[in-house]
């Protein structure tokens, strides 16, 4: 059967982030959640790129920012608990989800108020 037409994977996530605040950004998305910055393309003078392992996090500056506190992306993460405790370590709050004994996700907030959810793998 063709997949010709059909929708086959995420590239990227557009969230925003406030003017001016890609330093801010880079300490939560580069240094906690260990995405790698990506060069903005030429005609972007501000927000951040980032990249993980086969999508990319592209913030832009919003001189009307308002944070998306419901609606969110999920990332899907190789080892939740060692990023739990990083996070927790930096004084980020996290509202945790068991599975019996067992981590299965975790929803956090970026600086911004942007709210982000981490699926164990």
């Amino acid at each position: 059967m063709s997949r010709n037409g059909q929708l086959v994977s995420i590239d990227h996530i557009n969230l925003s982030m406030p003017p001016e605040a890609e330093e801010v950004s880079d300490q939560f998305y580069r240094d906690l959640l260990g995405l790698t910055i990506k060069p903005k393309p030429e005609d972007m003078t501000t927000g951040r790129w980032y990249s993980g392992t086969g999508f990319e996090v592209h913030l832009g500056s919003d001189p009307d920012f308002t944070p998306a506190s419901q609606a969110h992306p999920a990332f899907r993460v190789v080892e939740l608990g060692s990023l739990v405790s990083r996070l927790e370590e930096q004084g980020i709050e996290l509202r945790k989800e068991l599975s019996g004994d067992r981590l299965t996700r975790v929803f956090v907030f970026d600086p911004f108020g942007n709210r982000i959810e981490l699926i164990s793998e």
